[in-house]
């Protein structure tokens, strides 16, 4: 099997295990976990396996995107708020509350630390596995476009998955392809530094405007 279909499919079955994982009724932590083994273990057997190169190079300090991405994830991070307290009414959160109560509002979790892994640890756990894995360690073997379409592809339906029976259908139509045109400007980020950093840094400042609007919901804040 080639290099270029090896990744293909190891992406497919690790989206497809964590598919089958998170629709699972297992517990939080317990996803959690298995996210993490998958998601790194299966990109470090490639790498070291089969390409046999380090990954050391994937988190270097470059200041190539890092202030573009720096600007870019604050100004998500803006907008995430603006959007919410600004067109929040018109859409029904009242599931997504009830889901966010259940779950960290009197529950054995708590939501601070939780918001935290998902905006340091989980971002960054996607970055390595669609960015340095998927479109990354691709790029080397495919064309850039192919490999761009196709991790930001896998990045949109994996994370419209997550989200699935929380909104009405078009508001998933809309998602898939924000999702998508997300995962092409986070390969564009780290395409001149070869390194997953300016991506992550945009990731994790999206996600704690996303984790703003939770702490806003569990009336944290």
């Amino acid at each position: 099997m080639s290099k270029k279909r090896s990744i293909i499919v190891c992406v497919l079955i690790a989206c497809l295990l964590m598919a089958w994982v998170d629709g699972s009724s297992l517990d939080y932590v317990t996803k959690a976990i298995l996210k993490i083994l998958t998601f790194s273990l299966i990109p470090l057997f490639y790498f070291r396996l089969l390409e046999k190169s380090s990954i050391r190079s994937l988190f270097q300090i470059k200041h190539t995107g890092l202030k573009v991405a720096l600007i870019l994830g604050l100004s998500s991070y803006a907008l995430i708020i603006v959007i919410y307290f600004s067109f929040g009414y018109f859409f029904d959160l009242t599931l997504v509350s009830k889901i966010l109560e259940d779950n960290f509002g009197s529950g054995t979790l708590n939501f601070v630390p939780i918001a935290f892994y998902i905006a340091m640890i989980n971002s960054f756990l996607e970055e390595f596995f669609f960015r340095g894995f998927a479109y990354l360690a691709l790029v080397k073997v495919s064309s850039r476009r192919f490999a761009s379409i196709f991790s930001s592809i896998m990045f949109a339906l994996y994370h419209v998955f997550l989200m699935y029976g929380l909104f009405p259908f078009w508001l998933y139509i809309s998602a898939l392809g924000l999702m998508i045109i997300a995962g092409v400007l986070f390969n564009a980020l780290d395409q001149p530094s070869k390194t997953i950093l300016p991506s992550w840094l945009f990731h994790s400042l999206t996600n704690w405007g996303i984790n703003t609007i939770g702490f806003i919901l569990l009336k944290i804040i």
